[in-house]
């Protein structure tokens, strides 16, 4: 996302949309929609805290000293939900992941992804790394948020979102909504399919939310089509679909779908397979043979053939995306490690987007373990079966203090960040005290000591490369 591009003609903006509005961050959309994206909570969830966005501001005009009051059965018309067992569900779903705080009071909403009850936020952190000028508050309107709420499908809502996020600004008690906004961008964004983004970007255009305005073709291949979103849109009486939508895909990156029917349609003499030619290959389904890789293409078995992976290493240093430094390519491997681990259907798309953005802060410490066996084995063979296989050091042997100091001097080491990292946990952590960080780093270097000299007491290979050493310093 982008904001005014240079030459671009500064929009003419309005006090307030039609029926009002809310101010939503950019934090918190990213957050909604990486639950979502990630499965931590079902459609329904999302439109719910829409809604719930949508019902504390109706009492956003109640003077100091009085107290909202709040039923889950407000939720029921902007949800066209029948039954309230549904509604109850779904804040329930969106309260155990630490979206919102339900109360017949009111509803506070997290701000922040400290307060979300997630193991793992490497999704919420790719999709906000996607969102320039993210540390605004976007000004949501309403009659947007029932739009939400009311059973737009997930690529509608994407396309609303990212069209949001682009667009609709408030600036100096004014509040504009023309913006450039690349459907590729939010395909990429929300994790969706980009012809799925221009049907729902096509359906806002119909229903009259989104409208176009005239730009050169040269302007539309660079910045994308220069849109408006309706300020003074009203829904009329026609209601989405209340099905829930299928969530996206985890993978954050773009790909086509493939297209809606045949030009040609095969004819009755050409639905019997032709015999093969003699001296032909026979006929049947050919399994495809695997060429050289292309870093321009990479497949699945590139990243796991790690004599593949260094080919693409090699390709990557004479494009001088990487350096030639042992460690940029422990690096290169963990991040093939990382994306197999995490990418679940499109693990080289994740890959290619690490190497491009150069995001090896996402590197986890199990990651650059498995690259350091992986290249050992390549360089130096496969242990002999008569030496017992290194021992790995079991996350049981550490107590929690001591795996999270691990992972945070992981993470500053892979950033080169190399003074003492206890007065930054400190501010983010004030219950970590000097004793108990030190008694936990005693902790972490005591076991890792151990764990160092059984590898070297059971590992019979040479180690030359200076990548190996202090892995786990």
């Amino acid at each position: 996302m982008k904001g005014r591009k240079k030459g671009a003609e500064a929009p003419i903006g309005i006090r307030k949309p039609e029926g009002g509005f809310r101010f939503l961050t950019v934090v918190q959309i990213a957050m909604a929609w990486s639950c979502y994206a990630t499965r931590r909570i079902r459609f329904i969830d999302l439109r719910a805290y829409w809604a719930c966005h949508e019902v504390m501001s109706c009492r956003c005009t109640l003077t100091h000293g009085r107290q909202p009051i709040l039923a889950p059965e407000e939720l029921l018309g902007l949800l066209g939900a029948k039954h309230l067992g549904s509604v109850r569900g779904a804040l329930r779903r969106l309260e155990k992941v630490g979206l919102l705080r339900w109360g017949r009071g009111g509803v506070a909403f997290a701000i922040s992804p400290e307060q979300l009850q997630v193991d793992d936020l490497s999704k919420f952190w790719l999709m906000l790394d996607g969102i320039t000028n993210r540390a605004r508050k976007v000004p949501v309107p309403r009659r947007s948020l029932r739009l939400l709420a009311g059973g737009a499908r997930s690529s509608v809502a994407a396309a609303m979102l990212g069209h949001l996020l682009c667009c609709v600004y408030y600036r100096s008690r004014s509040c504009t909504s023309e913006g450039a906004c690349k459907a590729s961008w939010i395909a990429r964004v929300f994790a969706i399919d980009e012809r799925k983004v221009k049907e729902a970007r096509a359906h806002l255009r119909a229903i009259g939310w989104l409208r176009s305005v005239s730009k050169p073709q040269w302007y539309l291949n660079r910045y994308g089509a220069r849109v408006e979103v309706n300020l003074a849109w009203e829904q009329d009486g026609s209601r989405f679909s209340t099905a829930e939508s299928a969530p996206p895909r985890e993978v954050f990156a773009t790909e086509s779908a493939p297209p809606d029917s045949h030009r040609k349609l095969p004819t009755e003499l050409d639905q019997h397979q032709k015999p093969a030619h003699a001296g032909g290959p026979a006929a049947g389904v050919c399994k495809e043979q695997l060429g050289k890789p292309q870093l321009r293409d990479v497949k699945l078995e590139d990243l796991r053939d790690t004599s593949r992976l260094l080919v693409l290493f090699e390709q990557a240093q004479a494009r001088k995306l990487v350096d030639t430094s042992e460690r940029t390519r422990l690096n290169f491997v963990a991040a093939a490690e990382h994306a197999l681990a995490i990418g679940a259907r499109k693990p080289p798309a994740l890959f290619a987007w690490l190497l491009r953005e150069q995001r090896f802060d996402f590197i986890t410490q199990a990651d650059e373990d498995a690259a350091v066996r992986r290249l050992k084995e390549h360089l130096h063979g496969k242990p002999s079966r008569s030496v017992a296989a290194a021992p790995s050091m079991p996350a049981a042997m550490l107590s929690e203090d001591a795996r999270f100091v691990r992972e945070i001097r992981a993470a500053l080491r892979r950033r080169g960040f190399a003074q003492d990292p206890f007065p930054h946990v400190r501010r983010q952590r004030p219950e970590w005290t000097r004793e108990r960080w030190d008694r936990a780093v005693g902790e972490l270097e005591q076991v890792q000591f151990a764990h160092t000299r059984a590898v070297a007491e059971n590992d019979d290979a040479p180690v030359h490369d200076s990548f190996l050493v202090g892995q786990y310093a």
